[in-house]
């Protein structure tokens, strides 16, 4: 099921829903504010359509809280829980707009590979190594970055 948001009112959109070949036109009740274009809005209801959608940053954000202290994981793990695997990019986006003093445990998130490829003016990658090590994390600096062991470190959730 795909659903495309069309403008139609402050509290309502026209929308079309997808469900394969099929277009059926539908009303959409919004039930939260537009933060930005990166963000899935959260749904209260689709008409004939039993649905409830998070803000994909909210969604981003209740995960990298389940992260626990000594643990990391990747961007992409983070986008593949919220069902969306091809938006760890956005992940980073989503950890990028959080406020400085914000209880998401942010350092916790990094690439694939184990290198801490932050790109964050508030937070450059030396203040996220030094934030793991303080969670126990092992961080070493080689190549010009920061790596963690993903073997041993990365988290896997349940």
């Amino acid at each position: 099921m795909r659903v495309r948001f069309l403008p139609g009112g402050p509290t309502q959109f026209q929308s079309k829903l997808y469900e394969g070949f099929t277009e059926h036109k539908i009303q959409i009740h919004i039930s939260s504010t537009i933060v930005d274009d990166m963000c899935i809005w959260k749904i209260q209801r689709i008409e004939g359509y039993p649905c409830f959608c998070m803000n994909f940053y909210q969604e981003v954000y209740k995960w990298v809280k389940k992260i626990p202290k000594g643990k990391v994981a990747t961007y992409g793990q983070i986008a593949t829980l919220i069902s969306t695997p091809r938006s760890a990019q956005v992940v980073g986006f989503a950890l990028r707009a959080l406020p400085p003093h914000s209880d998401v445990p942010w350092q916790r998130v990094i690439n694939f590979q184990g290198r801490i490829s932050i790109q964050n003016p508030r937070w450059p990658p030396s203040e996220q190594a030094k934030q793991l090590k303080r969670e126990r994390v092992a961080v070493t600096f080689r190549d010009k970055a920061y790596w963690v062991d993903l073997a041993k470190f990365l988290y896997r959730f349940q």
